[in-house]
């Protein structure tokens, strides 16, 4: 399970498949709209469509991205803070796995998988 901390980033792999929806517990943003509202979404489509930002390069996608962006509306699994007056700023990264696996350590530094791999032999250790 991932929790995710940036709506447009998120999206992006979301819909790239590099994260599958099963997989996203929630998505704590720093966004403040509605995905039912069509003047909203307008605006986070365009807003993350200009040259260089996380969309550009998606043209004709804005219904699919909207269609998922309220798959996570319905489901509670986007929220946003900034809608009750709270703020967070960007973090570089924005993916943060629950519970580790062993493709989430993959590119860590070895200190890190040395540890993950301890951690495996503990856990089949202590198993009933």
């Amino acid at each position: 399970m991932k929790v995710g901390t940036s709506f447009s980033r998120c999206m992006r792999d979301l819909m790239d498949g590099t994260v599958s929806l099963e997989d996203v517990l929630v998505i704590c943003t720093s966004t403040d709209f509605d995905p039912n509202n069509d003047q909203h979404w307008d605006d986070i489509w365009n807003g993350y469509r200009r040259p260089l930002r996380e969309w550009s390069g998606y043209d004709g996608q804005s219904q699919a991205f909207r269609d998922m962006a309220l798959k996570l509306w319905h489901s509670g699994r986007l929220h946003q803070p900034r809608r009750f007056g709270a703020w967070r700023t960007r973090a570089d990264e924005y993916w943060y796995d629950l519970v580790p696996t062993q493709s989430a350590i993959a590119d860590r530094p070895p200190a890190v998988q040395e540890a993950w791999n301890h951690f495996q032999m503990l856990s089949k250790l202590t198993k009933d």
